[in-house]
């Protein structure tokens, strides 16, 4: 076309970099990356201006972050090719980007990967904690709890900060419903039930905790939370037979028959479930000792 017959036939043309430019940005336009990182990176064998230098670091900078992932890449052509210096917190910045584009597009796997190259080259880096948690995020997306575990303690580890809340929320979720730390997902919901403001939130982690306790077989804990949920304001049936059932058998096992008894028969006035079968099993059993 024109603009390669200027390249070709006119090399000492004013407006052989022009046409460089426009030919980079046509490939790009078809998704030949290759051929415009080419066509962008040969301009600068021509003493190109100001503007076409940005021009074309401008849509390096898109290609091999944006696209490619490839942070690195642009750095080093950037400082080596084009001899223009960046700073630690241009590349910082740069490279958590190149993982935040996958991730908001859904495609995980390569957030993961881009994160993943973010966190080895900057270990301390001014975006650390936000790339955990979306590693973290994108791990979970994609049913890798373990690791997404890991990442999310890694952040509730450090100072509070903006993803410290919604980390502990995630983590103590895997922990009960993932990979059964019933420990782990008490200390979490406890933690979560104290720090959150939102009510809806709190009454949440009090029914988490509640549950994770009741896997323990922490009588303490177990009554320490089924108290809170019975007192919460918004207490709603299921969540108090549950409660209920909880307290009434721990108050059989310590022998407070009258108040075991109350509760246990609440159980059964409110539900029709395994936890009234019990109960009235345990209310049985109640009757024959008194």
């Amino acid at each position: 076309n024109a603009f390669k017959k200027i390249i070709a036939e006119y090399r000492n043309s004013t407006l052989r970099n022009k046409a460089m430019l426009k030919l980079g940005l046509i490939s790009y336009n078809k998704g030949n990356l290759n051929e415009a990182i080419d066509y962008y990176k040969n301009l600068f064998q021509y003493n190109p201006n100001a503007a076409e230098s940005m021009e074309a670091i401008i849509a390096l900078e898109e290609i091999y972050v944006d696209n490619l992932g490839k942070p690195k890449a642009y750095f080093d052509f950037v400082e080596k090719e084009a001899g223009f210096k960046m700073n630690e917190f241009e590349k910082d910045s740069i490279s958590f980007r190149s993982g935040e584009i996958p991730y908001e597009n859904g495609e995980y796997d390569k957030a993961i990967s881009t994160y993943s190259n973010y966190l080895d080259a900057y270990p301390d880096g001014f975006n650390r904690i936000a790339a955990y948690y979306r590693r973290a995020e994108s791990y979970a997306q994609n049913k890798q709890y373990d690791r997404a575990l890991n990442d999310y303690e890694f952040v509730i580890t450090q100072d509070f900060n903006e993803f410290y809340l919604p980390s502990l929320r995630k983590a103590s979720s895997i922990a009960y419903n993932h990979t059964k730390d019933y420990k782990a997902a008490f200390n979490y919901y406890s933690l979560l039930e104290e720090l959150v403001t939102e009510k809806s939130q709190q009454y949440e982690a009090q029914i988490g905790g509640m549950r994770a306790a009741a896997k323990l077989d922490d009588t303490k804990a177990l009554r320490y939370m089924s108290e809170k949920v019975l007192e919460h304001e918004l207490l709603e049936p299921n969540a108090k037979t549950i409660a209920l059932f909880h307290m009434g058998k721990i108050n059989y096992k310590d022998g407070a028959f009258d108040q075991a008894e109350n509760q246990l028969s609440e159980v059964i006035t409110l539900s029709d479930n395994v936890f009234a079968a019990e109960a009235r099993v345990l209310l049985g059993t109640i009757l024959l000792e008194k």
